[in-house]
């Protein structure tokens, strides 16, 4: 545990060899999305535990605080869809849009913005920060994210009504 700790390459392949199909089979049998997803929870289960690792007095309680840690990779993993859906429910309920839009068309049309667009979006929806958490990351005020947030989903609507038309 120590040297993992450390960050000692052999022990980590040594760690990964030993729990991540094990890891892989728990996240699976808690997780009740697309089976494509398990890859991406598997490594923020990972990451996880290379950030928080500390010793534990015997494997079992290693194993649970493992699995605490997929647990919680998944359910932050469903805010984050959560999220998602609830930003292509706003545009749903734009008047000129009348479906919601696919993934994929909002991934094109979030690739038409600027690069802050994306990102203050990108964090917002994406990742779940706040405005809070923008604000004090950028050094702006909170009002003056929220304006920012504003002006990128109307250039976001835009571009979705455009490709709506299409």
């Amino acid at each position: 545990m120590r040297a993992l700790i450390k960050g000692d390459e052999r022990t980590w392949n040594t760690f990964h060899q030993r729990y991540a199909h094990r890891l892989r089979a728990y996240l699976k049998s808690r997780w009740q999305g697309p089976e494509h997803h398990l890859d991406d929870l598997l490594q923020e289960t990972l990451l996880r535990t290379v950030r928080y690792l500390k010793p534990h007095p015997t494997e079992e309680a290693f194993w649970s605080w493992l699995a605490v840690l997929a647990r919680s990779a998944i359910a932050d993993h469903g805010r984050k869809q959560s999220r998602f859906h609830r930003l292509l429910q706003r545009f749903h309920l734009e008047p000129k849009i009348t479906s919601i839009p696919s993934e994929e068309h909002l991934t094109k049309a979030l690739a038409k913005l600027d690069e802050t667009s994306q990102q203050l979006l990108r964090w917002k929806y994406h990742e779940g920060h706040s405005v809070c958490e923008i604000a004090n990351n950028l050094s702006l005020s909170e009002k003056a994210v929220e304006g920012r947030l504003t002006r990128a989903r109307h250039k976001l609507r835009k571009i979705l009504r455009k490709q709506h038309k299409s």
